[in-house]
């Protein structure tokens, strides 16, 4: 199993995690997967249209539900209340704390494959990457530098 694959199997099944863009850790249940941008394995996914796919699990996490563990957590990333959220996205939205874990994972990953800013951002010289599509979604372009450049 990868380590996404890890972190989503536990966070699904209620484990804690934590992940830290800067340091590029990552711990399930306290255990260490990623230690300074360091881990064994595979982390398991495909970087490929990565300003789409951030998008989209965005929009996963913005319109999710949040719960007692997910209003306990900080993020990198803000999303709606309960009370903003419809009827429709209420019933079929996901779990926020699932949601979240899904977003930082993957931007996690974007980072740890050294994903050029260049494929998220439109201008390279750009600090931030806004959403054109959900002005709420902020990716920052210091997450991506190398460790030795922060």
């Amino acid at each position: 199993m990868t380590i996404y694959e890890q972190l989503i199997d536990g966070v699904t099944k209620g484990q804690s995690y934590y992940i830290n863009f800067k340091t590029r850790d990552l711990k399930l249940n306290k255990k260490f997967l990623v230690k300074n941008g360091k881990y064994d394995g595979e982390y398991g996914f495909l970087p490929c249209k990565a300003r789409e796919h951030i998008e989209e699990l965005f929009d996963e996490y913005y319109f999710s539900n949040s719960c007692e563990r997910s209003d306990m957590k900080s993020t990198y990333f803000i999303a709606l209340d309960n009370e903003e959220i419809s009827i429709e996205e209420a019933v079929c939205g996901e779990s926020r704390f699932i949601a979240q874990a899904k977003l930082e994972g993957y931007v996690l990953g974007l980072i740890l494959s050294n994903c050029p800013w260049s494929e998220i951002a439109y201008n390279e010289k750009d600090f931030v990457w806004q959403s054109k599509n959900n002005k709420n979604l902020i990716v920052w372009k210091e997450w991506f530098k190398e460790m030795n450049d922060a």
